[in-house]
């Protein structure tokens, strides 16, 4: 497991056409899955993800870019987002959100052409696809879910 704690901006693109700060994270071909903190957040994934963390009542923002992820226990589909607290010390200070969809301008411009495995960045989910995603693995809004070993 890695852990780290980090500090990026979001609205902070330098001009149009940039990303804002933040991390780009992919797992290796064939590696599974793996585990990393950031900011004392679990997560869990075999795919693409965009973090970006905000101090001080803002929050560590985990964009699902495909395949799976986990943030704790909280499934989070290609094309949405979750929102995790953070305190001024950079830490979680509560659970993540449910997923939402993520905002398709932020994810458009990632660089995901310098990734070694080539990905799609997918459209943002719609509410109902986002719905479907979670009934799927058991994790709609009001599901309890599974537990995992």
């Amino acid at each position: 497991m890695q852990a780290f704690t980090f500090r990026s901006g979001i609205g902070d693109a330098p001009c149009e056409g940039a990303p804002d700060s933040g991390i780009l994270i992919q797992t290796p071909e064939g590696a599974g899955e793996i585990t990393l903190t950031a900011n004392g957040v679990n997560i869990t994934l075999a795919s693409t993800i965009y973090l970006q963390a905000q101090p001080g009542g803002e929050s560590l923002v985990v964009n699902a870019l495909e395949g799976h992820v986990m943030v704790e226990d909280q499934v989070v589909p290609p094309g949405s987002r979750v929102h995790v607290p953070l305190d001024d010390e950079l830490r979680a200070t509560g659970p993540p959100s449910q997923p939402e969809p993520y905002d398709d301008a932020i994810v458009a411009v990632l660089p995901v052409d310098n990734l070694e495995r080539e990905i799609i960045i997918p459209p943002a989910l719609t509410a109902e696809e986002l719905e479907s995603a979670l009934t799927s693995t058991g994790e709609a809004s009001g599901a309890v879910p599974e537990t995992r070993t």
